[in-house]
């Protein structure tokens, strides 16, 4: 697999998708039942089924890393003008709270 195949759709992206979108709607779910609200996830998230980064491998496999280590996972789509993340990702909020982290064994991919 190459460096630029990770960051076009695949089959394997959208299927690592489509399970880590059932498990925000799990969660969202017990969010709603149990606080009344729930974050609003963005138009293109990539806890959202079918949403472009949804079925990217890279960007799935970083998100799973970032839920699996706790570690922040921030909304790509609301950046600022250099680049850099404005809100933490309403899908990666949901997914992560409550339970303790574990180390994913691969390094983020870029």
């Amino acid at each position: 697999m190459t460096e630029s195949s990770i960051n076009k759709p695949c089959e394997l992206g959208e299927r690592l998708g489509e399970h880590m979108a059932r498990f925000v709607e799990t969660a969202e779910q017990e969010w709603r039942e149990k606080m009344g609200f729930v974050p609003v996830r963005c138009a293109t998230c990539a806890f959202k089924k079918g949403a472009y980064p949804n079925r990217l491998l890279g960007t799935m496999a970083n998100a799973t890393k970032c839920v699996m280590e706790r570690e922040t996972f921030y909304c790509h789509y609301n950046r600022s003008e250099n680049g850099e993340p404005q809100r933490i990702c309403a899908g990666w909020m949901m997914l992560n709270s409550g339970g303790l982290g574990v180390k994913a064994p691969w390094n983020y991919l870029k």
